[in-house]
């Protein structure tokens, strides 16, 4: 029997080489990421958008992808953020019958990996809001992700749940385009941070 691969983000130190249970590798991967973001892009609507009326919550479109005005949610991500300068990767992987006792197949720096940016925003031409709201989280140790097996052969993809999740009160909404013509192809217009609206007490 295979037992699972688990991926752990933390400094070095405070990745262990085992063995050591499933509770052990939380407490590693809690000492990895503790920051990041919430991302929404929308397709604009057909009519101006005033930033300073849209919703800190980020829930442009109610309970749809697209409003009534046209307006289309396009991404809706969460954006752990990484530092390859702090973090190293940790796999590990069970022993035994039952691998419930976890032992490190290996451990490497992050910055000695091949890092390439993400970019997050439209592949066509157009106008859009994006949404931003800064976070504290923590993770849990990552696993492989099934894939079709037609991108098997592209790369796997590891994922790593959210293990705590807390947003921060005010988010930031942008205004901008995307004309690939261009000799500047993405120029944001407007950005404002909004707050949520004040309490009153009864």
């Amino acid at each position: 029997m295979t037992h699972p691969l688990y991926f752990v983000l933390a400094p070095a130190a405070a990745l262990p080489a085992g063995p050591l249970t499933m509770a052990g590798l939380q407490a590693a991967q809690d000492r990895g990421p503790a920051g990041g973001f919430s991302l929404r892009v929308f397709s604009a609507g057909r009519g101006p958008t005033d930033l300073s009326q849209l919703p800190v919550d980020g829930r442009l479109t109610g309970e749809e992808r697209r409003s009534g005005d046209g307006t289309q949610l396009l991404c809706d991500a969460v954006l752990p953020l990484i530092e390859p300068q702090l973090h190293w990767l940790g796999i590990y992987q069970g022993d035994g019958e039952a691998g419930e006792q976890l032992h490190c197949l290996d451990r490497f720096a992050l910055s000695e990996a091949g890092n390439e940016t993400c970019w997050f925003y439209p592949t066509h031409d157009g106008a859009f809001l994006s949404w931003e709201r800064a976070l504290r989280l923590t993770l849990v140790p990552g696993t492989v992700v099934d894939c079709p097996d037609e991108l098997a052969s592209a790369g796997q993809r590891i994922d790593w749940p959210r293990h705590s999740f807390t947003p921060e009160p005010m988010a930031t909404w942008s205004r901008f385009c995307v004309d690939s013509t261009a000799d500047v192809s993405l120029v944001v217009e407007e950005c404002l941070t909004v707050f949520p609206e004040p309490t009153t007490e009864p």
